[in-house]
């Protein structure tokens, strides 16, 4: 078995400013999960369903989205720290047992598939792609 791909299509770019906020790079409505180099920020709701499936070796901190363009700041999103880093040159010999995510390179996440379940459950309109598709 393999782990599952999370196919997150962000229409939000963000930029992270020296003081930790993320700043949105173009004016447009933010998602409940975003997904950029080294990052991942999850709505404070969104965290909370997640907590509840039983994730293993994840850790959650606030983080703040900052629209320069109309000065407002977002501050109900935690950045979601998987404590799983995966290599693509060992992605046929990863350990999948339990409800984690993995990360590929800090852009890629995936789950496995015991917590992709979990997260189909929870109607958060995210979509798997099976094994590591164009990653392997």
């Amino acid at each position: 078995m393999y782990p599952f791909h999370i196919e997150i299509c962000n229409k939000t770019d963000l930029y992270q400013l020296n003081d930790g906020r993320y700043q949105l790079i173009r004016d447009t409505e933010i998602d409940s999960i975003m997904i950029g180099h080294k990052y991942t920020l999850v709505r404070d709701d969104v965290v909370e369903k997640i907590i509840d499936t039983g994730v293993e070796r994840v850790s959650f901190e606030p983080a703040i989205i900052w629209n320069r363009k109309i000065n407002k700041v977002y501050s109900n999103y935690q950045k979601m720290t998987s404590h799983r880093h995966i290599e693509s040159s060992n992605l046929n010999s990863i350990d999948i047992e339990g409800k984690q995510f993995l990360v590929l390179d800090n852009h890629h996440l995936f789950a496995t598939p015991e917590l992709k379940l979990a997260l189909e459950s929870l109607d958060l309109g995210l979509k798997f792609r099976e094994r590591f598709g164009n990653f392997g």
